[in-house]
């Protein structure tokens, strides 16, 4: 270890030190449980439309490759309604409402 990375080391050590190591601890347990949480949540699809303004959440789902085999009927639905800017996103989440309109 050369001068600058034990200067910065040493620097690091400080930082912490001076946190409460409560404090600390509790940073780090809200940082994996949250992790933990994204990856236990279901995968939806989150398809918005420029017109009508809106975004629909469709799920949930075991695994990403489901919401891809399904998401295309959705999109022929919102076609054949004269959706138009539709655009498809997949994500692990837990949407509160399904459809979300902006008026």
């Amino acid at each position: 270890m050369n001068f600058k990375q034990l200067l910065i080391t040493a620097a690091i050590t400080v930082l912490l030190w001076g946190m409460s190591q409560k404090g600390l601890l509790k940073k780090v347990k809200q940082l994996f449980v949250g992790f933990l949480q994204e990856l236990s949540s279901p995968w939806w699809a989150e398809i918005s439309t420029t017109n009508p303004k809106c975004i629909y959440y469709f799920g949930p789902f075991e695994t990403s490759s489901e919401v891809r085999t399904a998401y295309p009927g959705y999109i022929n639905d919102l076609d054949s309604e004269g959706a138009q800017g539709v655009v498809v996103i997949i994500k692990r989440c837990k949407p509160d409402i399904l459809t979300i309109f902006d008026e």
